[in-house]
């Protein structure tokens, strides 16, 4: 993918269930849209506040998760 040109990619580790995943993917992505508003968000931080849920809820899929790509990543509203 990232030859392909995405600057960049988050990947599950392992198998995860599809009721893991949404609940991962509610997470960041809500993480994302509540900080972009204060300006740009650095992908691998709102990554790693999203994986601390293994700490509340034990589920390991928080876990599973890693980023490929630049570390410095950001997004940027329009």
């Amino acid at each position: 993918m990232l030859a392909g040109g995405a600057s960049g990619f988050i990947g599950g580790m392992w198998p995860l269930t599809d009721r893991a995943a949404a609940a991962f993917s509610t997470d960041f992505y809500g993480g994302i849209s509540t900080r972009i508003k204060d300006g740009p968000v650095y992908l691998a931080e709102i990554l790693q506040d999203v994986r601390r849920e293994f700490y509340r809820t034990g589920d390991p899929t928080y876990l599973a998760y890693t980023f490929y790509g630049n570390a410095n990543l950001r997004i940027v509203g329009q």
